[in-house]
């Protein structure tokens, strides 16, 4: 609960029943307090958001196009259970961008992970883990929560 808006994003990795998601979002209860915009979403539904993109209905369309959108504007966005998520190459590619995005404008993403190391590492491709894992490493404070 030190965190404090900047620059840097927070990872929150441990044990399911940790308390981490709850831990995140009181940071983006205040956040919010402080007049901060955030956004927030777990990562199986960003995967799902991802596959609506291109669905046949275009008001399932526009509304992902939207969400998605907003995650690039939020002052904040929390990434809730990542690597829980099915990792297409769409769904990769998509948090990529967004991690490289708000990493180049400085924006914090929190984001929260049971995974740890090879684990988390091993729900990506070879093709862009290593990226992926330097904006997560590099762009974010990690706390860790595994023992109880």
């Amino acid at each position: 609960m030190n965190w404090r808006y900047g620059p840097r994003g927070l990872g929150l990795v441990g044990l399911s029943g940790r308390g981490k998601t709850r831990a995140a979002y009181m940071l983006l209860k205040q956040m919010v307090s402080d007049g901060r915009k955030v956004g927030a979403t777990n990562a199986a539904n960003f995967s799902k958001l991802c596959v609506d993109q291109f669905a046949d209905e275009r008001e399932y369309r526009v509304a992902a196009e939207r969400e998605i959108q907003s995650v690039y504007h939020a002052d904040v966005w929390l990434l809730d259970d990542l690597g829980q998520q099915r990792t297409t190459e769409r769904v990769e590619s998509e948090i990529y961008a967004l991690l490289e995005y708000r990493a180049t404008r400085k924006l914090p993403t929190i984001w929260t992970s049971n995974l740890k190391g090879e684990a988390l590492k091993a729900t990506f491709s070879k093709k862009r883990v290593e990226a992926i894992m330097r904006r997560l490493i590099q762009s974010n404070d990690i706390a860790t929560v595994w023992e109880r």
